[in-house]
């Protein structure tokens, strides 16, 4: 079905994608008016098969636009966890993984490496990060770019640090102590990992993670 729609659609631009299209594909993958700025609507991504019609197009689109389209890619990921995990869920990064391998530009490679950092700090399967690892191999002829792929492979595993700490240690101020945050109406998550302590473990100084 979205080998079809593609098909339908490159029929109606004449075989190549145009700006106004992308714009327009933005704008229907938000449900409202896409935008750069950090300000404005709200950018949460709510027909997320729009992002697997938008990489289907991509090898048709000019370097200008695919420039672009991999701008707007990398603005939406870093909107939101939402978005990051949409992303995730469609597995856009394996699309990128091999976008590389096709791509002859290094402004749209730079481009794509950038976005696989941000989605690689949220998710990113053993499939892909070995498919990734390939190329890195595969470029040894040419030491710039594998350079910017080895560069890319480290930034993966700088993940944002933790935003708090909580301690049930039955102390009077024990409890869960949070940044202000503010409430949306898609909600919100809360993630944390769980350390268990006991004296044996304390004395091999060795802790246990969940």
């Amino acid at each position: 079905p979205m080998a079809s729609l593609t098909e339908i659609i490159m029929r109606a631009e004449k075989g190549k994608p145009s700006s106004s299209l992308i714009t327009l594909m933005f704008d229907a993958i938000i449900g409202g008016n896409f935008t750069t700025s950090k300000t404005g609507c709200d950018q949460t991504i709510r027909f997320p098969d729009g992002l697997l019609l938008i990489m289907e197009l991509f090898p048709l689109c000019d370097h200008s636009l695919k420039c672009e389209v991999l701008s707007k890619l990398t603005i939406l990921a870093s909107r939101s966890k939402r978005n990051l995990v949409c992303f995730t869920d469609i597995d856009i990064m394996g699309t990128l993984v091999q976008l590389i391998n096709d791509e002859g530009s290094r402004d749209v490679i730079d481009r794509v490496l950038k976005l696989i950092i941000i989605l690689a700090r949220h998710s990113v399967s053993i499939k892909n990060f070995k498919a990734y690892y390939v190329n890195v191999l595969q470029v040894l002829d040419d030491n710039d770019l594998r350079m910017k792929y080895l560069k890319t492979l480290e930034s993966m595993i700088h993940k944002k640090p933790v935003h708090s700490f909580f301690d049930f240690g039955g102390s009077q101020n024990s409890g869960i102590q949070l940044p202000p945050f503010r409430i949306t109406s898609s909600g919100y998550t809360f993630g944390f990992w769980l350390r268990i302590e006991d004296e044996e473990l304390h004395k091999k100084r060795n802790t246990i993670l969940y």
